[in-house]
């Protein structure tokens, strides 16, 4: 955010520390922090970051009728964005 680390830094230190752990895994979860676009500001949200490493995703929905829909389907759309 202050210029003094790259954003291409940043995105190629989560590929090597995913390549690491994978290596030494026989499975590995990684857990997003809330929405699919939190990140966002930094270029780095957390479809996008599943889409770079190749991941799965699975999309967990609050309960409810109206917003939790309204939610779920804003994630979907960013997820499809990225081929996730």
């Amino acid at each position: 955010v202050d210029g003094e680390i790259s954003h291409e830094k940043q995105l190629q230190d989560v590929e090597n520390s995913m390549t690491h752990v994978t290596a030494k895994s026989d499975i590995v979860l990684c857990e997003g922090t809330g929405h699919c676009a939190v990140g966002s500001i930094v270029n780095a949200n957390n479809a996008k970051v599943a889409s770079i490493l190749g991941a799965d995703m699975v999309l967990i929905a609050n309960g409810g009728l109206g917003s939790a829909f309204d939610e779920l389907e804003l994630n979907r759309v960013l997820c499809q964005h990225y081929n996730v």
